[in-house]
This record gives C-alpha cells, structure tokens and sequence, in this order.
C-alpha cells in the first residue's frame, strides 16, 4: 500500500475515547481517500490498557499503526515520536480526546495536497474550553503574529495538516510543541487556516493543567533564542546539498 497521508494522534490514557476515534477517523479517511492513509498512534506509556487495545486492533487493520513508548515522555516526545514514525507524505495531527472532530481532517488534508499550501490548521470555533484556556491562547496568538509571522488566530489548536517533510527531522525540545506553527514558518511553510467546530471533553481526564503558564513565560524566552537563532531550520545536511527543502 502506496501511503500518502499519515493520521497521528499522541495517547494517553484514552482507553474510553478510542474506539469512537478509530471508526470516526477510518470513516472520514476512507470517503477521501480509500488506501492511502495510516493511523499512527503512539501510546505513552498509558495505564489504562490503551496500549493492548491498540496492538489488538491493529492485528485486524494494519492501517492502524500503535507505537509505544516503555514510560511516560510527554506530549513533546509522542509528536516527535510521530512525526519520524510517520511514513506519508503530509502528517495530519489529531487529539484523541474528540474535542477536535475527525472530519475536518479531508479539508485540512486537501488544502495540502491539492491547493498547494504547505499547512493548514484548525482554528477551534466556540471553544468548549475554560475561559482561561481562551484568554492565554489569545495572547499566545497575538504573540506568534507579532514575533514569528504566524498570521493565524488559533495558534495552538494541535489540530493540522503538514507536508511531511517540514515536520521530519525535528530535534523538538522543552515544549517548543506549542509553537509548532512558528517552528513550520521558521522553516518557510506557508500556513492556512480553515474555522473547525469544537467540542467539550465527554471522556476521560483533560493532560492540561493552568499550572503550566506558571513557567510560560521563561519557556517562551528560550523558544524565542532558538528561533531566532535558527535551531529549528532544516539540517545543513539537507540544505547544503543543492535541494530546495520546500521542493
């Protein structure tokens, strides 16, 4: 099987959402595009027999692809961990947790392939949120704009479409995952953003906590020194070999 499109969802403890995630995923994918896309999930480390759940499911559809990691690593390393375990050529991101719909996945997924944008994101309409979630996504957007180019107005939806090769090869640290836009622009991506539905959490336990902005701000700091300083541009490797890396 030629795969074009990679699925990829971070899992942890998601054992009451994934069966809905799955059928929901398949179905969208299959409308769009029958035998061109995988599901990669990477398990990390979950508790909850998510992980045994996966492994049985894909023993029966080998479009599902779990991968697991041997102990907790957090967001940042699932996405990394997907991103390089990812075999297609555009890697769309999806949260297991069903706030974001799976079937906005084709529109996302066609702004890539066949309207030539290099990503396209999600911006959450009526976010089913806290109010506070809200309020610093704001003023992280307006940041991203006025920092890094984003010119977006949902900067951190975790919920994309990406031409794999600007994703691959990423030496992600800290928790640069939450300006990911920025580290694709960094790399030249032209970004578009389409309005998709929102919805609140309906099961299991949300992995996002306020106390994190209590370190936003130095995080943020040393986010910005690498991006200025060029961490996240493609490998020299690739860029002084004579290829365009957007070809």
């Amino acid at each position: 099987m030629t795969v074009a499109i990679s699925i990829l969802s971070p899992v942890h403890n998601e054992i009451e959402n994934l069966a809905e995630l799955i059928e929901r995923v398949t179905a969208a994918m299959d409308r769009h595009f029958p035998g061109a896309w995988e599901y990669v999930l990477v398990d990390d480390c979950s508790t909850d027999g998510s992980g045994c759940w996966l492994d049985d499911v894909a023993a029966k559809d080998a479009r599902i692809r779990p991968v697991h990691h041997a102990q907790n690593m957090r967001e940042r390393a699932a996405w990394k961990t997907g991103f390089d375990y990812a075999s297609g050529e555009v890697i769309a991101m999806l949260a297991s947790d069903l706030q974001s719909p799976p079937e906005s996945l084709p529109e996302m997924i066609f702004s890539v392939l066949e309207k030539g944008h290099d990503v396209c994101t999600g911006r959450r309409l009526n976010r089913k949120d806290a109010k506070f979630y809200s309020f610093t996504t704001f003023a992280l957007t307006l940041l991203c704009r006025m920092l890094f180019d984003v010119k977006v107005r949902d900067v951190s939806s975790s919920f994309f479409a990406v031409r794999a090769d600007l994703a691959r090869q990423l030496d992600i640290v800290e928790n640069d995952h939450r300006y990911i836009l920025a580290v694709f622009r960094r790399r030249g991506a032209d970004i578009h953003e389409i309005d998709t539905p929102h919805f609140p959490r309906r099961r299991g336990q949300s992995h996002y906590k306020w106390t994190k902005f209590i370190w936003a701000l130095g995080e943020i700091l040393r986010f910005t020194n690498r991006w200025f300083s060029g961490y996240y541009d493609f490998p020299k490797a690739i860029t002084k070999s004579g290829r365009n890396p957007r070809e």
